[in-house]
């Protein structure tokens, strides 16, 4: 029996329509007349409204697999999104997929559980054939890191892949690239000592903007650099909290100085210093005079001329590290620049520390050949390191 036809048998079928057969309450027949020419969804709403009766659709073959397409979908936006398996109880949520659906019904969670399961299969036998027919070397990039609840991991990415212990590419992986944090130097000088057992030799590729990142610390973490920013961070927080944008905005505009409003630097992001500097450079004139003005109490925090000087000093110098670290993340960069670009920032630094202006900086430009020095041995007793080096040798000829 069709569904249509098991929806009319609930109802008796006359001349001038279709009657409801269903008792009342008072186990009487309803009788409630709908016109001959009523549809059998009008019927069907009459049941289930009126009777809490519910007489469900037959499952068709093209209704199955669209309902698979959308739990695809939906997985496939958990996943991307980071969403929490509990985004599919939300109410809110199951009132939008019935908007665009009303047929469609949200998988449970452990239906859910078992499709990202099954998704997850699929995509690694994928990979696995992928790398079958992938004949040449293969390179890693990896990190370690500390979860806030203390918990250590490890992630490794082999350029399309993501698990090298399953997929039998041992003795095909030629480089290991990473960020110079000690315990990932431990983790590789253990990993190569047991290739090495096989016969299979490895490179290690340091991170180039973490070398520059490194060496950048060492310069920030000189005293006297670390006093002129401290106190420049001390003015620009006293101006975010006494809220005076609105006030700063006005002096800018009166100095004819970028309306840009103050910001502070992060200790974990070093280029974040430089923008802070930066920023507060563009527009000197408006802070200056904000703490010339005793009504806004801060006059103990304004800078000096000296103090102004030196910060525009720094950030001359951590702006060719800025530069550096922008054409390092650029797609098109090529790896066998890098010995160009590290060879020039080290002539660089050698060259203006002979500067009168720069003088106050030399304790911490010593800092940063230092670091130069101990981070190229280890970048030049790397194989890759003397292709680049091969590859600057052609430029010269």
């Amino acid at each position: 029996m069709t569904w249509t036809k098991k929806i009319k048998s609930q109802f008796q079928q006359e001349n001038d329509g279709f009657y409801c057969q269903i008792l009342n309450k008072e186990n009487e027949i309803f009788k409630k007349r709908f016109s001959s020419n009523c549809s059998s969804s009008t019927l069907n709403y009459h049941l289930i409204n009126d009777h809490r009766v519910k007489i469900n659709k037959p499952e068709n073959k093209k209704q199955k697999i669209f309902k698979e397409n959308i739990d695809t979908k939906l997985i496939e936006w958990i996943i991307d999104d980071l969403q929490p398996l509990s985004v599919i109880t939300n109410s809110k949520f199951i009132d939008l997929l019935n908007s665009l659906d009303p047929t469609y019904k949200v998988p449970s969670r452990g239906k859910i559980d078992s499709l990202i399961d099954r998704m997850y299969e699929d995509h690694l036998n994928k990979k696995k054939d992928n790398l079958l027919l992938t004949k040449n070397k293969f390179h890693l990039t990896t990190d370690i890191w500390t979860s806030a609840s203390n918990d250590p991991y490890i992630s490794v990415t082999l350029h399309f892949v993501d698990n090298t212990n399953k997929l039998n590419i041992r003795d095909r992986i030629s480089s290991i690239k990473s960020d110079n944090a000690s315990n990932m130097a431990k983790a590789f000088s253990k990993l190569k000592k047991d290739y090495e057992k096989d016969g299979i030799e490895i490179a290690h590729i340091r991170c180039s903007a973490h070398i520059l990142h490194l060496i950048v610390i060492e310069f920030l973490k000189d005293e006297e650099i670390k006093n002129y920013i401290s106190r420049l961070r001390c003015l620009l927080k006293k101006i975010k909290k006494k809220s005076l944008k609105t006030t700063l905005k006005a002096l800018c505009v009166i100095h004819r100085e970028p309306e840009i409003y103050v910001k502070l630097d992060a200790k974990t992001r070093w280029n974040s210093t430089f923008d802070m500097i930066q920023t507060a450079l563009r527009i000197k004139k408006s802070l200056r005079e904000i703490t010339n003005k005793p009504e806004y109490s801060l006059t103990d925090f304004g800078l000096n001329d000296n103090d102004w000087e030196s910060l525009s000093h720094i950030r001359d110098i951590l702006e060719s590290f800025k530069k550096a670290t922008l054409d390092l993340s650029k797609n098109d960069f090529a790896s066998g620049h890098l010995y160009l670009l590290f060879n020039y920032l080290s002539n660089h630094i050698d060259t203006i520390k002979n500067l009168e202006k720069y003088s106050f900086l030399c304790p911490a430009f010593n800092k940063m050949n230092e670091k130069f020095k101990s981070i190229g041995m280890k970048l030049k007793s790397s194989l890759f390191w003397f292709m680049f080096k091969i590859h600057d040798l052609k430029h010269r000829c």
